[in-house]
């Protein structure tokens, strides 16, 4: 599919981060490769000095997918993503076709899932006032990310798609295994995450007392919980944890996130910042139990991509274990989940994944592998840390 950026973008943040985002200093690691966004050419990351961006988005949000004749998948960028610019934010709004019309059944308490064609429908709207100044550019995907990261000043950008040599599988596995490295001492990371807009730019000016926040950024995070690839897949649940701090961009909007465990500066409380973003440094100890909770329900697409990632979130749990996709997938995920057991008995810690009526919350996508039950696939983990002892623990949502 293609997807649309604004230039024009308003911040979610109550107070102004640009100073932050300038400020994010990288760690002392450097990615095999880099590229200069200035030219978008491919440079050696050990000569870069002043740091770097590391890119988390979906594939399938960068062309038209493809069968290949081996039966795997892949994408074709035909140029259609559009860049928007010209228009006013602030009065009048950008929205996409699709998007109002799921928002509108969601307020009317209707559940509609889209078919997968008109999720792919995002077609540009603007009002009267509005249509005279704004134009449409239409780029290939690399254009579309060189935009982003000019307009936020980021010089250096991993981007895997082009810093892995995606011809040899040794290389990209190498390579794949240091992807922890790789977001962890980057600057900051860029999650493009196009199903984020604005609803109504009168959200936010509106305080919603329940949450303590504007109603824009409410709807923001709602569209990423319910509505976003990106929030589904794997792969990104690795780079969240892996990250310091991540800057969120979507159709016009964007918002900047810091984990409460390396600072104070200022960010607003969501799971991003309070368990997933920098999750191996924080304070408590990521347990494996929180990163499970969040594993079981996304989805890869191959199922080896789904251990690696999460092998990646434990790098020293795994060190030992040899995963690549030559050795089939059944015995990939009983070894993976005896690693896990035999270092962190919060495995054990999960509840049920049933409603009282006996249907599913969340469905699973790892429940067709006859997997012990003790692996919890079939429940719901906790997404706290826990601390396994002898002792029943009090909380009522998992047992031991």
């Amino acid at each position: 599919m293609y997807i649309t950026y604004c230039r024009n973008q308003r911040s979610l943040n109550l107070v102004d981060t640009t100073k932050y985002r300038r400020d994010a200093t990288a760690g002392e690691y450097r990615p095999t490769y880099l590229i200069r966004v200035s030219d978008w050419e491919k440079v050696p990351g050990k000569q870069v000095k002043t740091g770097y961006c590391a890119l988390s988005y979906v594939w399938e949000q960068s062309g038209d997918v493809v069968q290949k004749e081996n039966g795997e998948y892949d994408c074709n960028d035909n140029g259609r993503h559009c860049i928007v610019e010209g228009y006013d934010i602030g009065k009048n709004g950008f929205f996409p076709k699709i998007r109002r019309m799921l928002r509108r059944k969601k307020r009317d308490s209707v559940t509609m899932i889209p078919t997968d064609e008109e999720e792919n429908k995002f077609e540009v709207q603007f009002l009267p006032s509005t249509r005279s100044k704004a134009t449409i550019k239409h780029v290939t995907y690399e254009k579309f990310l060189q935009q982003i990261c000019k307009d936020f000043e980021i010089e250096y950008l991993w981007y895997d798609k082009i810093c892995i040599d995606q011809s040899d599988h040794e290389i990209k596995l190498r390579e794949i295994k240091q992807m922890h490295k790789i977001y962890s001492n980057a600057c900051y990371t860029v999650a493009i995450v196009p199903e984020v807009h604005i609803y109504d730019p009168k959200d936010f000016d509106t305080i919603n007392p329940v949450y303590d926040d504007i109603d824009a950024s409410i709807e923001a995070w709602a569209d990423i919980v319910q509505n976003s690839l990106w929030y589904k897949r794997s792969w990104t649940l690795e780079e969240t944890m892996s990250s310091k701090r991540i800057l969120v961009i979507g159709t016009d909007t964007h918002f900047w996130q810091h984990s409460f465990h390396t600072c104070d500066i200022p960010t607003t409380y969501d799971d991003f910042s309070a368990w997933m973003l920098d999750f191996a440094n924080q304070q408590q100890g990521g347990s494996v139990n929180q990163a499970l909770n969040e594993a079981h329900f996304r989805s890869s697409s191959k199922e080896h991509d789904k251990i690696i990632s999460l092998a990646n979130i434990f790098p020293d749990m795994f060190k030992n274990m040899k995963i690549n996709y030559e050795i089939d997938i059944k015995t990939t995920l009983h070894h993976f989940y005896r690693t896990i057991a035999t270092h962190d008995l919060s495995i054990l810690c999960f509840g049920s994944n049933l409603t009282n009526d006996g249907e599913e919350m969340h469905v699973s996508t790892m429940k067709n592998h006859n997997l012990p039950s003790w692996t919890g696939v079939s429940g719901e983990h906790l997404d706290k840390p826990v601390a396994t002892t002898t002792t029943w623990l009090s909380t009522p949502a998992f047992y031991l």
